[in-house]
């Protein structure tokens, strides 16, 4: 949380114990309608998936969770023509419920079936001649099983020289 008094900056920051996920979204909330001192950033909007509704009667806590282990999220990568190809596997015993995936912050479309997922994207903008921005695009893929336990592989790749 970050607000201003004056033309200072102040930070407040709230920590909670491994696994408490759950108390500290509900602690932050807890103050955030209470304060009213929250200001959205000016230079960042959110994302469109980054605003969630909380509902407390649809999570369970680590320890109520009877499959308490992260799914296992592989990804292969390669860049033709114009397009990022991605390919991959997402495994979990009690199975899969949600995948996603980000390159520079922009959420793609993934295909998710059964234990593999793959997706394909434009990467034309980047190649773009006078293109002066980052020279590899950051992937992020988020993965969620059926308990709501979630992994998350992040990894660069680099994007062809163009001269």
């Amino acid at each position: 949380m970050c607000w201003f008094y004056g033309s200072i900056i102040v930070n407040l920051t709230f920590i909670v114990p491994a696994y408490s996920d759950n108390d500290l979204l509900r602690y932050a909330y807890d103050y955030e309608q209470a304060s009213r001192n929250r200001k959205a950033p000016p230079l960042t909007p959110p994302l469109e998936d980054e605003i969630f509704r909380y509902a407390v009667h649809l999570c369970k806590r680590p320890e109520e969770r009877e499959d308490k282990t992260q799914p296992n999220i592989t990804v292969n990568t390669r860049i033709v023509g114009n397009r990022a190809e991605l390919n991959g596997t997402a495994n979990d015993p009690i199975g899969v419920s949600e995948l996603r995936l980000y390159d520079n912050g922009e959420k793609q479309s993934v295909i998710l079936d059964q234990n593999s997922w793959s997706a394909r994207f434009s990467i034309a903008p980047y190649l773009a001649p006078g293109y002066r921005g980052r020279q590899s695009l950051a992937l992020l893929i988020l993965c969620k099983d059926q308990e709501g336990n979630t992994s998350g592989i992040y990894k660069e790749l680099p994007l062809p020289f163009l001269p």
